[in-house]
């Protein structure tokens, strides 16, 4: 199972409380300038200010009053903390007009929806309060900017996301808040590893833990410390996770108010030990983890602690306390509305209820999924279409600042020839010619900045369609390569799942950039291998995908021997050494039967695939046939032994490899 960052929003709060009461003006400075220990102990330091029901008070201190009791009252969950907030904004809005008001409202109610995991409502409010907030408003502005964050951060939009992050720090700053400071690098720490800047990302997290610990900031310490781990973890540098992590348990464990942060670093520790195979260690932090995720709440985070558990109990041997806790892990993972839990979960679950022989039970549950599934692809898809908006907006503006500016140089020489006409009526002609030749050299100059934005944007789509470091199709467009063939139920589509054989040993023994090297010469040979209407796709680590339209189920094992061969066939010179590398590969036609999805069949490829690995690796699995009454047959752990028909698997063995290197 994949490493889950759990990143866990904390906002503002206090590092002490005072025993003489404080007036509320004091209490948002020291919360700005020191950050705070808990957001339930922040919260209760500021209603417990002198002045905090004052109605007299200037509206300017109760809206941002009320702006801090709403970006603490989230990561606490105290709901009713949340819409008393929230009730008081629109009532200054409604009753005293004031514009500040609605749109802290907004960015509340649009807080309050994230939480929800309605990204819709959420943006739709941030959107509204953007029209409210003055440009030259710099606290306001840096509100907004906190939620648009936390919002792109969710819909996986990370360009846009660092993008909005960067502006935000410039506002921090101008502000004087080191606490928004530190919450923005936060935010930027996972936002680059998940970007793949993962040197950055390592380079930032001890900056933010220092800085974290200077201004007495402990719960954004403990955050620091977990995204600490989480990078570590993409670094595959287990120990320095390890150490990471035990640093975040020290900052939050029994501190009141933090044991949602607790639980997160409690959660991560079980997928350490699950990674490292130490499933009893796995086992109980797991379990931890779980009993302070229920007693604050938080469903997202059972269904997660619940998942390591049983991922630890099969690791075990105990199947059966393994399927009954992933299917518990599945229950919260859909009270909590989120997606991708959903699908991370259900995957680990069917592998499961195949481990007992269940298949009829596989199949239910992928079939499903499948309207989970398809949310999650149109969700990446709006993702991609939001960022490459984004980028094309800042573009087109940029464009038209060079155009205003030209046409203000226009006006200028235009004025300027009218006065030489009042005063010399001799020169009307060489000014009319000059102020045409400008306007054709705007015209042109317009033309050309026209051009170059058309080629720019068109740019931009081929990047967001290309895997930056193979150069193949990435897994963001194969959504869109697979619509044609959606709704034809003539097509015939071959799809192979294509995966690299012990790759983690070539990153481990020679470097992330030999393995760089490997992945982008197996990529280029799967290119070369096929036709010029196929596709390849990198679907993501050492995983591919071959789209092979036209392609018959008895075709199938033909194709995979090439493929075979023309991996593992001729050795990968990586520096001074050689080395043989083969791949596993499931291969099948969609659709599987009529009416199937695409996505079902690319999951019957990866169950092929992984059956292929099984039995020896640098081999390939493929489904010639599928008819038949469903009972009849002898595949062994597949889903399509569920199928309503019998299944014919022919296995197709690469070149023999006896002079295999250690990291092949």
């Amino acid at each position: 199972m994949k490493h889950w960052v759990l990143s866990i929003v904390l906002a503002l709060a206090s590092p002490s409380l005072l025993a003489a009461p404080e007036r509320v003006a004091d209490v948002l400075t020291d919360l700005r300038t020191h950050g705070y220990v808990s957001p339930s102990a922040a919260a209760a330091r500021l209603q417990a200010a002198s002045d905090a029901a004052d109605p007299r008070a200037p509206i300017e201190q109760r809206r941002s009053y009320c702006a801090q009791l709403i970006a603490l009252s989230i990561p606490d969950r105290n709901t009713h903390l949340l819409q008393q907030a929230l009730a008081s904004l629109q009532q200054m809005a409604q009753r005293e007009h004031c514009k500040p008001c609605q749109a802290t409202w907004l960015i509340g109610e649009a807080q309050a929806a994230m939480s929800r995991r309605d990204v819709t409502s959420a943006r739709a409010d941030l959107r509204q309060a953007a029209t409210l907030i003055a440009a030259n408003d710099d606290a306001m502005q840096l509100e907004l900017i906190l939620a648009q964050v936390h919002l792109e951060r969710q819909q996986g939009a990370m360009n846009v996301a660092f993008d909005h992050a960067m502006k935000g720090l410039e506002l921090a700053a101008r502000l004087g808040d080191p606490a928004a400071r530190v919450k923005l690098q936060l935010d930027l720490t996972v936002i680059d590893a998940d970007l793949g800047y993962l040197p950055r990302a390592a380079a930032m997290a001890p900056e933010v833990i220092a800085q974290a610990r200077s201004i007495g900031f402990t719960a954004a310490l403990a955050q620091a410390y977990i995204n600490q781990g989480y990078v570590y973890s993409q670094l595959d540098e287990r120990p320095a996770q390890l150490r990471a992590l035990q640093q975040a348990l020290e900052v939050s464990k029994n501190v009141p108010g933090l044991r949602h942060v607790e639980a997160a670093v409690r959660i991560n520790l079980s997928d350490y030990y699950l990674h490292q195979g130490g499933y009893d260690d796995a086992l109980e932090y797991g379990q931890e983890g779980a009993a302070l995720a229920k007693a604050d709440n938080d469903a997202y985070l059972v269904a997660v602690a619940l998942a390591n558990q049983g991922l630890a109990a099969a690791g075990m041997g105990r199947a059966q306390m393994a399927l009954d806790t992933l299917q518990e892990s599945m229950e919260f993972a859909r009270r909590s509305g989120n997606l991708r839990a959903q699908s991370i979960v259900s995957q680990e679950l069917v592998k499961q209820l195949q481990a007992v022989g269940r298949y009829k039970d596989a199949l239910q549950l992928l079939e499903s999924m499948d309207e989970v599934n398809q949310k999650i692809t149109e969700q990446k898809r709006d993702t991609a279409v939001l960022e490459l908006q984004a980028r094309y907006d800042d573009e087109r503006k940029n464009r038209q600042i060079e155009q205003l500016s030209t046409q203000a140089r226009l006006t200028e020489a235009q004025a300027s020839a009218r006065l030489w006409q009042q005063r010399l009526w001799t020169t009307l002609a060489t000014a009319a010619v000059l102020s045409a030749l400008l306007m054709v050299l705007w015209l042109l100059h317009a033309r050309r900045a026209n051009r170059r934005l058309t080629q720019d944007v068109a740019s931009l789509t081929e990047q967001s369609a290309l895997d930056e470091l193979t150069g193949v199709f990435n897994r963001r467009h194969f959504a869109g390569m697979m619509q044609p063939y959606e709704h034809d139920p003539e097509a015939r589509v071959g799809l192979v799942m294509v995966d690299v054989d012990h790759f983690k040993r070539v990153n481990d023994n020679l470097g992330h950039d030999a393995g760089d090297l490997v992945l982008t010469e197996v990529a280029r040979r799967l290119q070369a291998l096929v036709r010029a209407h196929d596709h390849v796709v990198r679907w993501g680590g050492e995983e591919f995908v071959l789209v092979l339209p036209g392609a018959t189920p008895q075709g199938l094992p033909q194709m995979a021997r090439r493929l075979l061969d023309a991996v593992a066939g001729t050795p990968i010179q990586v520096g001074d050494r050689q080395l043989r590398v083969s791949v596993s590969a499931g291969c099948v036609v969609h659709p599987l039967e009529s009416g199937s999805s695409w996505d079902s069949a690319l999951r019957l490829a990866d169950t092929l695939m992984y059956r292929a690995k099984r039995h020896g690796r640098n081999r390939a699995a493929c489904v010639v046939m599928l008819d038949e009454p469903a009972g009849k047959t002898g595949f062994d752990g597949g889903i399509a032994a569920a199928h309503s028909g019998t299944v014919e698997v022919v296995e197709v063995v690469g070149p023999a490899l006896a002079e295999m290197n250690a990291t092949g």
